[in-house]
């Protein structure tokens, strides 16, 4: 958390980190469906999400260029209106998991410090979920969300 020192976190700590973190990214990588979202780009390998009407509220992502997955999002925080500050998400030591990567070394920082690094040491999929069932489409074409 903002201003407070580097912690191991508990198991409570870690689910409720998670849950966070999932459905930020989520939202984040859905911003192409949301009409009150703009993605534009501010350079090469840069894909930038902004809120529409208000392009200061901003979230940059990098991507790497050889292989096109996420190095790092930056965005301001306004956790203290008055004090605006960067704050970065960084994605490393990409691995394929069932062919599917996923980032295994996360690290956040505010204002330039470094304040969590996330290890992940495993991830398992849910070997439940079967192809034909995934690739089955809505009738109507347009993607079920469900609202928090």
């Amino acid at each position: 958390m903002p201003d407070k020192p580097l912690a191991n976190l508990d198991a409570g700590d870690l689910k409720f980190a998670h849950n966070y973190v999932i459905g930020i990214v989520l939202n984040l990588w859905l911003a192409d469906r949301d009409p009150n979202r703009v993605i534009t780009s501010s350079g090469p390998n840069v894909i930038v999400v902004s809120t529409k009407g208000d392009s200061s509220q901003k979230t940059e992502i990098t991507l790497d260029s050889a292989t096109s997955l996420p190095m790092k999002e930056t965005d301001i925080s306004l956790s203290d209106p008055n004090h605006p500050v960067t704050r970065e998400t960084k994605l490393e030591q990409w691995r394929a998991v069932d062919g599917v990567e996923f980032p295994h070394l996360i690290s956040k920082f505010q204002g330039g410090t470094k304040l969590a690094e996330i290890a992940v040491e495993q991830i398992k999929l849910n070997r439940e979920l079967k192809a034909a069932d995934l690739s089955v489409k809505p009738r109507d074409h347009k993607p079920v969300m469900s609202q928090p």
